[in-house]
């Protein structure tokens, strides 16, 4: 006695199936718009970096700035310092946005007693 019924030859179907095909065309519409949305977010962060850096002073313009301020004027030791300071992009963002000549030397100071501390040795001529 056959108690399967007919099939046909087919493979059986499950009650759900509709759904489950529903929800992979589904998550592939929301992955597609992620996917446009990531590229959206992308561009916008990548113009908002190129705007950011192209106000970023350079190391020249960094020691310029500190030349007309006067304090790079018989001081060797902050020369140097400065020099080796400002090659760091992340040390001339953060001078740029001392927006105030008091805090910009205020932000070198700090960072110059450090540095003296770091290299004692090799100023001792």
């Amino acid at each position: 006695m056959d108690i399967s019924g007919f099939h046909g030859g087919e493979k059986r179907k499950c009650s759900y199936g509709g759904m489950k095909e529903k929800k992979k065309l589904g998550s592939h519409s929301a992955l597609s718009e992620s996917v446009e949305k990531l590229a959206t977010v992308g561009n916008e962060l990548i113009a908002s970096h190129l705007k950011a850096n192209s106000e970023i002073p350079s190391l020249v313009e960094c020691m310029e700035e500190l030349e007309s301020f006067g304090v790079l004027e018989g001081d060797e030791k902050f020369h140097l310092f400065a020099l080796t300071f400002f090659e760091q992009k992340r040390h001339q963002t953060s001078y740029a946005a001392s927006r105030t000549q008091q805090m910009k030397m205020k932000f070198l100071k700090f960072n110059f007693k450090s540095w003296c501390l770091q290299n004692a040795d090799a100023f001792d001529d």
